[in-house]
């Protein structure tokens, strides 16, 4: 004689295992925008603590591990400074006229130009395959 055997439904588990998945993905949907929205506010409050307006950084340009030149705009003059880990050094006062304020060629080209000439570049390099 046969005996039929039923084996247990693998739905349950299979179930147990899409639930948490979903919880998973939830989790870390929550994570990042929590992420995200802490580091905006910081950033405003960063912006905003202590700031009148009157003294603001115009550029600077990193020399090492933290070593950086900054040119700093306090009221109407213009200052060259020297940060590092050590301390803060006037390099000079710079005149306001003698600056250019344009951006970098680099700056200046559309990043949908840069995307399709890497894609071109790609395609090429799969047509020569």
């Amino acid at each position: 004689m046969a005996q039929n055997v039923t084996q247990p439904a693998a739905a349950p588990a299979l179930l147990a295992q899409i639930w948490n998945f979903v919880v998973l993905i939830i989790a870390f949907i929550a994570v990042v925008a929590l992420a995200y929205f802490s580091l905006r506010l910081m950033g405003r409050a960063k912006n905003t603590r202590g700031y009148g307006g009157n003294i603001k950084v115009i550029e600077a340009a990193g020399l090492g591990f933290q070593n950086t030149v900054q040119l700093v705009k306090a009221g109407d003059k213009c200052f060259l400074i020297g940060v590092s880990r050590t301390g803060i050094t006037l390099i000079g006062e710079v005149d306001e006229a003698s600056l250019n304020f344009s951006k970098p060629a680099a700056a200046q080209v559309p990043f949908e130009n840069v995307l399709s000439k890497l894609f071109n570049k790609q395609k090429a390099e799969e047509e020569d395959k």
